[in-house]
This record gives structure tokens, C-alpha cells and sequence, in this order.
């Protein structure tokens, strides 16, 4: 949902279902950014009085090439994918990102799902890839194994041909 700031510096962006937000780099896709989320209950003297979201976010903004390289998957950076000399400005970046987000949250709670699922849709990465998934708890255990038709709209799950149930949760893969 907050991917549009990134598409102002002119980078491709796509969705790695659930939470990776990848950049198109020499012609390969490498993850820029992370984003998890958990939602729980506000209590008071033991009662649920609210619905509470906690939302982490990484973005690779100024990061080298040669520090990327030391992680486990492919990466990028905002300065590596743009091709610039400049180092981008964090503060602006957070600022600008915090301002995305909080309009796309209030969108989401307004208008639901809907409202943002043309353009992640359009955004999905190996949409019509064969792809499995694998369970978080147990990355040998293969939940669903398919291809990736899309993501539901109304809550965002994925399709896989050939599984009867939406997928909400799991580690994607392509399969090769």
C-alpha cells in the first residue's frame, strides 16, 4: 500500500506476498523493504475496550551494495536501485512514508480491502508463477503448491490453483 513513494523515484516496484515490497535492479527483483503487522486488543481492568495495530517497517534507504551483500537474500537499497551519487534524506523518506501510511490506513478502515486491492493486485509478484508455500513454523512442510492466481479482494489471502481455501498465512516460494 505504501509502495507509491517508491514509484516516485522512478523504481518498479512489486509486492512478495505477504510483507516484502521489492524494486526491479538490473533487471532482478530485490527486496527494499519489510512490513509487519500485529493486531491485538486494548484492555483495561480486564475488558477489551479497543482494537490496538503495532506496524514495523524496515526500509533500506541509504544502505551500500557491499553491507546488502552480507544478508541472506537478495537486496537493494533506494540509492542502489535509483542509480544515485546522493545520499536520500531519512528524515524526508520517514516523513513522507508515515504521511502514506496513515492515509492508506484510513482508507483501509473506511472503505475495506477493496479499496486497495486493484493496485496491489496489479503490483503482485509471480502472479501466474507456479509457487508453493511453505508453513512459518516448519519451512519443510509445504501447505499450498500451485499457481499464484492472485489475492482475494476482500481480505487479501492468496489464490493458488488447484487449493479449495484462501491462503492467509506461510512463506512463499517460487517453485523452480
Amino acid at each position: 500500500m505504501c509502495t507509491g513513494g517508491l514509484e516516485t523515484y522512478k523504481l518498479k516496484v512489486g509486492y512478495k506476498w505477504m510483507n516484502d515490497v521489492m524494486v526491479e535492479q538490473g533487471g532482478q527483483m530485490k527486496k527494499i523493504s519489510g512490513n509487519l503487522c500485529e493486531a491485538f486488543d486494548e484492555k483495561k481492568d480486564g475488558k477489551i475496550i479497543g482494537k490496538l495495530l503495532a506496524i514495523g517497517v524496515g526500509i533500506n534507504i541509504n544502505r551500500s551494495q557491499e553491507a546488502l551483500n552480507l544478508i541472506d537474500q537478495t537486496a537493494t537499497s533506494m540509492l542502489g536501485a535509483s542509480k544515485s551519487d546522493v545520499k536520500f534524506s531519512v528524515a524526508d523518506i520517514l516523513e513522507g512514508y508515515s504521511r502514506m501510511l496513515l492515509s492508506n490506513l484510513q482508507a483501509l478502515y473506511q472503505n475495506g480491502f477493496d479499496s486497495s486491492y486493484g493496485y496491489i493486485s496489479s503490483h503482485l509478484l509471480y502472479k501466474g508463477k507456479p509457487v508453493k508455500i511453505f508453513d512459518l513454523d516448519n519451512l519443510d512442510s509445504v501447505i499450498a503448491e500451485g499457481t499464484l492466481e492472485d489475492i482475494d479482494s476482500k481480505y487479501g489471502f492468496l489464490k493458488i490453483s488447484g487449493h479449495d481455501s484462501l491462503i492467509m498465512n506461510g512463506r512463499l516460494r517460487l517453485s523452480m
